[in-house]
């Protein structure tokens, strides 16, 4: 008697590790959940996250709790703290001495724990929303996300190179893709991307472009009214939320400022995200503010909540985000949900995902930023129609569309 495939419910696990301090990537592992859930098939989370936040997600599903106190299996091979903090200390030798073969062998070795609790479940594919360690050495066929190989594109930004990142970033994206039974891109010059830099056969690579955080809705009045009292914003600003690492470019913004101040002219920038001690450029940045008299104009928040960001994307003239990093990005979809009109980098990925719902510029030269950042301030026009542009962007990619895609997917390696 034949069997229809259509019916053939499967057994998949997804791989949970995103926090909500990891802004975009946080919101676009919940939507894929959500996506899966609505396919029908046998859900199991494997979960390594605090910020699971199984409430937003419609129907049932497992969680395998991941997190040594969590899990029993886990516990017993993390229960001696002093053991932990041996492998912290060997850890950081082998970075100080580079020898990052032996670090990333060993950071292999300390997720087989993980990989085993996987397989032992028999999925029939595990989803992973990012690469990692475990993607590597699990044995179950994987579904694999594929966001980031700026260690490869730009390796001179120490976020991606530095202390045995390039090493280790290397190794997971060669190993991952090699036996991935599906990779996703987040767009077609992702795909491209992969294609080039991995030899990746095209027929084994799909898009799935990112959406907009559900969360960010539009505020009242009243609402917007008393977020701007309370974090005594300036009256006109532009608005950039990002960690402050070397690649999302606030120096030449800063100098931006700089060159419009020159010419009489004196917007606000407000600055939201985590400072990331770790090759981050807050102390550079405020010194650069200091010397060149912008404490006035220059409002750095740090990280903020929900409301608060959705709020701020509402009240500003409009997004600048300069960054050096690709090939899509989150936020620029944020701002045409808010209202926001945007200026953009011209880089790869990003011109094709702004198209004409925003300003670009390059993200070398201050001087064209500021020349963006001038029309944005003196043309209204210009700012409904860049509104407008990405509200009609934005209708062209629905949750709805993200969830049949998946399901697509899914069919495929049926």
């Amino acid at each position: 008697m034949g069997c229809n495939a259509e019916n053939i419910k499967m057994k998949i696990g997804f791989y949970f590790t995103a926090q909500k301090e990891n802004g975009g990537i946080y919101q676009y592992t919940q939507t894929i959940l959500k996506g899966l859930v609505s396919t029908k098939h046998e859900i199991t989370v494997f979960n390594m996250s605090k910020d699971l936040d199984a409430s937003v997600i419609p129907g049932k599903f497992r969680v395998v709790e991941l997190i040594g106190k969590k899990n029993p299996e886990m516990k017993k091979q993390t229960s001696v703290s002093a053991r932990r903090k041996v492998v912290e200390i060997i850890e950081n030798t082998l970075i100080k001495t580079h020898f990052y073969f032996l670090l990333n062998r060993l950071r292999l070795w300390r997720a087989r724990s993980r990989a085993q609790i996987i397989d032992k479940e028999k999925m029939d594919y595990v989803f992973f929303p990012n690469i990692s360690d475990v993607s590597v050495t699990v044995k179950t066929p994987t579904i694999i996300c594929v966001h980031d190989l700026q260690h490869r594109i730009s390796p001179h930004f120490p976020e991606v190179s530095k202390d045995g990142q390039f090493s280790w970033r290397e190794l997971t994206s060669k190993r991952t893709l090699e036996r991935a039974s599906l990779v996703i891109a987040e767009s077609e010059v992702g795909k491209e991307y992969i294609q080039e830099l991995y030899g990746t056969d095209p027929k084994m690579i799909r898009t799935l472009p990112y959406l907009p955080p559900d969360y960010l809705q539009l505020q009242s009045t009243e609402a917007l009214s008393k977020i701007k009292t309370e974090l005594e914003l300036p009256e006109t600003f532009f608005f950039y939320p990002g960690q402050l690492w070397p690649h999302k470019n606030h120096i030449n913004l800063i100098k931006a400022l700089i060159i419009l101040k020159n010419k009489g002219l004196n917007p606000s920038l407000v600055l939201s995200g985590a400072r990331k001690d770790k090759w981050g450029i807050y102390e550079k940045v405020t010194t650069m503010v200091k010397e060149n008299g912008l404490e006035n104009q220059v409002k750095y928040l740090g990280y903020v909540d929900n409301q608060t960001i959705g709020a701020l994307y509402q009240l500003a003239l409009g997004l600048v985000m300069p960054t050096f990093f690709g090939p899509s990005n989150i936020p620029i979809l944020e701002a045409w949900q808010l209202n926001c009109p945007v200026i953009y980098s011209s880089v790869r990925g990003l011109k094709e995902q702004a198209g004409d719902a925003a300003l670009l510029c390059d993200p070398n030269s201050p001087e064209e930023m500021a020349m963006q950042m001038e029309k944005l301030l003196k043309d209204k026009s210009l700012r409904d129609t860049l509104v407008a542009n990405g509200r009609r962007k934005l209708d062209q990619w629905k949750e709805s569309d993200f969830s049949d895609r998946i399901s697509e997917f899914l069919k495929e390696i049926r």
